[in-house]
C-alpha cells in the first residue's frame, strides 16, 4: 500500500467522523440551501455551472458527487453570494 492509498483512507475517515458530528455538510444539502435562498431552478443552477439540470438533480438526490472542477466553480459561485456553509445548519 502506497503513503497515496493511506492517505486517501486517513482523509475519509476523517471526513465521515466529521459529517456524523455535522461538522460537514453533505453536497446535496449545499446544492438545496443554495437554490433555495437564491431561488433558482435546478435548470438556472445548471446553466450557471455548465452542467445539466439532471446533474444538479442527482446532487440533491445524494446520487452523484461533482467533479473536482465543477465543485469549484459552485464554491466560487458560493462565493461570489456570500454563501458561507458554516452557518446554514443540517
Amino acid at each position: 500500500m502506497n503513503v497515496y492509498c493511506i492517505y486517501l483512507a486517513f482523509y475519509v475517515i476523517i471526513y465521515y467522523i466529521l459529517l456524523i458530528k455535522g461538522a460537514v455538510m453533505v453536497f446535496s444539502k449545499m446544492v438545496e440551501e443554495v437554490r433555495g435562498k437564491l431561488q433558482l431552478t435546478q435548470k438556472e443552477l445548471a446553466d450557471i455551472l455548465g452542467v445539466g439540470y439532471h446533474t444538479v438533480n442527482r446532487w440533491e438526490k445524494g446520487h452523484h458527487e461533482p467533479t473536482f472542477l465543477v465543485r469549484r466553480k459552485f464554491d466560487d459561485f458560493c462565493k461570489k453570494h456570500n454563501i458561507k456553509f458554516e452557518e446554514i445548519d443540517n
